[in-house]
């Protein structure tokens, strides 16, 4: 049987096998502390790393604009419009 077969089987016959089938699909206990716990730990960490990267290029593309302004109130560059 299918795996996606499974799970709509599980959820055709009740809320006892909805919990059965999606053990079977992922092949964990989903309801095991240690892996609801590593899965928490992984999201944050993914989520923070991302988080990081995307903060240092905002950091340095607001930097690249603010020189570029400065630059342009100085006189040092011009910009022509044509």
């Amino acid at each position: 049987m299918a795996a996606g077969a499974a799970v709509k089987k599980a959820v055709e016959t009740g809320s006892r096998k909805v919990s059965h089938g999606v053990k079977q699909v992922i092949g964990r206990r989903a309801d095991d502390p240690a892996f609801v716990t590593r899965e928490i730990c992984i999201g944050l960490g993914l989520g923070l790393m991302v988080g990081a990267v995307w903060k240092m290029w905002h950091v340095n593309y607001r930097r690249q604009v603010n020189e570029f302004y400065d630059a342009l109130d100085k006189g040092e560059i011009t910009v022509v419009i044509t």
